[in-house]
C-alpha cells in the first residue's frame, strides 16, 4: 500500500520473540508464565491476533480497489471475490485457532517451557509465513473464483498491478529503512540512492502486511542478498555497524 514513510525509532529495536513473560515461585517448582499474546504477536510479525485479522481485512479490500480498476468485472462479480476473500480469512484465522487449542498456555514448569516454546514456534511458521505471502494467492478460494470470471488479458492485469503496488511499497519501505540504517552509519545522499537502487533492481519486494517492524527487518534481511555489492558503498570502519544491521534482519526474518 502506497503511503508515506512510517516515523520509525531512533534506535533499531529487538524483535520480541519470547513467549515467557515472569517466572513465579511455587512451593513445588518455579513456573513460567507461557503467553498467548506473546505467541500470536510472534506469529504475526508483532501484530496482536485483532489486528493481524484486520490488517488481512485492508489487504483484501486494496485488492480489489486494484482488481476494480484494471478490469471490466461487475460490481455483483466483486462482491462475490469479497466474499470468497472473507472465507480465505476466515479459515485461516479458524485453523490458527485450532491449532493454538493444542498448546497449553498458562503458568509451567521452567524445566518444559523452552522445550514448548521452541516447539510450539516451530509448528506456527507455516501460519506466519502465509501470512506474510499474503491470504490470497494461488491457492486461495479468492484466486481460484478470480480465474474463473476474468479473462486471460485481465488476470495479466491484475498481476501487473499487483507488482507495481508491491513495487511502489518496497521503496518506500527501503527509504524508511535507509532512515534507521543512517543513525548508525552516516549516509550520504549518493550512498542512499545507490542502496536503493541496488535492491530494487537486484531483490524482489517482499509480501509484507501492515504496521509493524517486518518490513524494516525484511528490507535488511534483503540488504544481505547483496552484501557483496553493497560492501563496496561503505569503508572498513562503517561496514561492521552495517553488517550488524543486516544480521539482525536476517535474524528477526528466518
Amino acid at each position: 500500500m502506497a503511503g508515506k514513510v512510517k516515523q520509525l525509532p531512533n534506535r533499531l529495536p529487538l524483535l520480541t520473540l519470547v513467549f515467557v513473560i515472569v517466572g513465579i515461585q511455587s512451593s513445588n517448582a518455579q513456573l513460567v508464565h507461557f503467553s498467548e499474546e506473546a505467541f500470536d504477536k510472534a506469529t504475526f510479525s508483532q501484530l496482536p491476533l485483532l489486528q493481524a485479522r484486520q490488517v488481512c481485512l485492508e489487504s483484501l479490500n486494496e485488492q480489489l480497489v486494484r482488481i476494480a480498476e484494471v478490469t471490466s468485472l461487475t460490481e455483483h462479480q466483486r462482491e462475490k471475490l469479497r466474499t470468497a476473500g472473507e472465507v480465505d480469512i476466515h479459515r485461516y484465522f479458524g485453523d490458527y485457532k485450532t491449532f493454538k487449542s493444542g498448546i497449553p498456555f498458562g503458568n509451567i514448569a521452567r524445566d518444559q517451557w523452552q522445550q514448548l516454546s521452541v516447539e510450539s514456534r516451530a509448528r506456527a511458521k507455516p501460519f506466519s509465513r502465509q501470512f506474510l505471502a499474503g491470504l490470497h494467492r494461488d491457492d486461495s478460494i479468492f484466486m481460484r473464483l478470480l480465474k474463473r470470471i476474468a479473462t486471460h488479458e485481465q488476470l495479466i492485469a491484475v498481476s501487473e498491478a499487483e507488482k507495481k503496488a508491491e513495487s511502489i511499497e518496497y521503496a518506500e519501505q527501503i527509504d524508511a529503512a535507509m532512515l534507521v540504517v543512517g543513525r548508525s552509519v552516516p549516509l550520504t545522499d549518493e550512498q542512499r540512492k545507490a542502496i536503493k537502487e541496488l535492491l530494487m533492481t537486484k531483490t524482489t519486494p517482499p509480501s509484507l502486511f501492515g504496521n509493524s517492524l517486518m518490513p524494516l527487518y525484511f528490507v535488511l534481511a534483503r540488504m544481505g542478498q547483496v552484501e557483496e555489492e553493497l560492501r563496496d558503498l561503505f569503508d572498513a570502519n562503517d561496514w561492521p555497524a552495517v553488517k550488524k544491521l543486516v544480521e539482525a534482519g536476517k535474524t528477526a526474518t528466518e
